[in-house]
């Protein structure tokens, strides 16, 4: 069963392209507190934004979570 999102996955995405957290999130069209409650894990979201981080950062939406 996937516990968590993998944050280490967007963190490394966002320094390796020297995106802002404001640019990410435009780049995944969600707002900054949605990125607040998926770094402090609080699942309080709807699914197609992860649909959204995955497309973004070129992997299956399974590879999001560890």
């Amino acid at each position: 069963m996937c516990n968590t999102i993998n944050k280490d996955l967007i963190v490394n995405f966002m320094e390796d392209n020297s995106l802002t957290v404001s640019q990410f999130c435009h780049m995944c069209h969600m707002g900054r507190g949605v990125y607040n409650k998926i770094m402090r894990n609080d699942y309080n979201f709807y699914i197609t934004v992860l649909f959204r981080i995955a497309r973004t950062l070129g992997v299956k939406i399974s590879e999001l979570f560890i």
